[in-house]
């Protein structure tokens, strides 16, 4: 489950930031200081999103984003906007003063954002790669083809058929698929 971390170099805006989070129910898991204490627990957690502003006791906000462990994102609350050399792509950015209601927003998005499970690609077996690699060398010796032709091939004839890539390379091996 990703969990959010407050970290603002202030105590009071530390506070205030968990209160508005917490009154809005959202559950805040740690607040702190410094990058090294946010460093310390995201190193014991899952993920999460970091809520924080451009300067902590000991290092900017784009340094600490990229010492985060994977799994985490980052909200910056900055004065005036993307703080000086804080050009981060990946980094989200909240102009500050920020209204109650649009930090809740920012922070509800990122974690619907980072909970939605990715599905992993499927990778191909190591026979279906030797079969696809077979066909692959069949079209070049008999096409013509050069191998980005002959995969290119492969591939064209799968989807207009609706097949596997595997399924196709099957056809050309038994000499089901003319080659032209």
């Amino acid at each position: 489950m990703n969990q959010i971390m407050v970290a603002f170099a202030g105590e009071r805006t530390r506070q205030r930031m968990t209160e508005i989070l917490e009154s809005s129910g959202i559950s805040v898991a740690v607040s702190c200081g410094t990058g090294a204490e946010v460093l310390g627990r995201a190193g014991r957690m899952s993920g999460g999103v970091v809520l924080c502003g451009s300067e902590l006791y000991d290092m900017m906000a784009d340094e600490l984003y990229e010492d985060l462990p994977k799994g985490f994102s980052m909200l910056l609350l900055a004065a005036g906007g993307q703080p000086e050399g804080c050009a981060h792509p990946e980094i989200t950015t909240l102009k500050a003063p920020v209204e109650r209601s649009a930090l809740v927003h920012a922070v509800q998005a990122m974690l619907r954002k980072s909970e939605t499970p990715r599905t992993p690609i499927p990778r191909r077996s190591e026979e279906d790669c030797r079969i696809i690699q077979q066909a692959k060398t069949v079209l070049m010796e008999l096409g013509g083809m050069t191998e980005e032709q002959a995969h290119r091939f492969l591939q064209k004839r799968s989807m207009d058929a609706g097949a596997k890539m595997v399924q196709t390379a099957r056809k050309v091996l038994e000499g089901q698929l003319a080659v032209s």
